[in-house]
């Protein structure tokens, strides 16, 4: 199976590269309505090996909206990563 939120990241990378914001915007729309809770981690992690600091931000802001899952006891483990990128990215500023 492929995995089309992957690739939106990686064309919202190339996007910032080549200044195609028109682009930027529909990768965006499809990664935020295509995030679960199934694929959030991974992303997450990709977006921030890429650095794709807008990807980053939409992963955050679906934790921010599904904060009762992050803050529970199964999910423990899932918070600290969550906070450890919070910490060291530039969203601190964000929210």
């Amino acid at each position: 199976m492929i995995d089309f939120c992957s690739q939106a990241i990686e064309v919202m990378r190339a996007c910032s590269v080549y200044k195609l914001p028109r682009l930027m915007e529909m990768n965006e729309v499809y990664l935020q309505q295509n995030l679960s809770m199934k694929n959030i981690f991974s992303l997450l992690k990709f977006a921030d090996s890429l650095s794709v600091q807008e990807a980053k931000d939409i992963c955050f802001e679906f934790a921010l909206t599904n904060s009762d899952f992050f803050t529970s006891s199964s999910a423990e483990n899932l918070g600290a990563y969550f906070m450890d990128l919070l910490v060291h990215s530039n969203l601190t500023n964000t929210f």
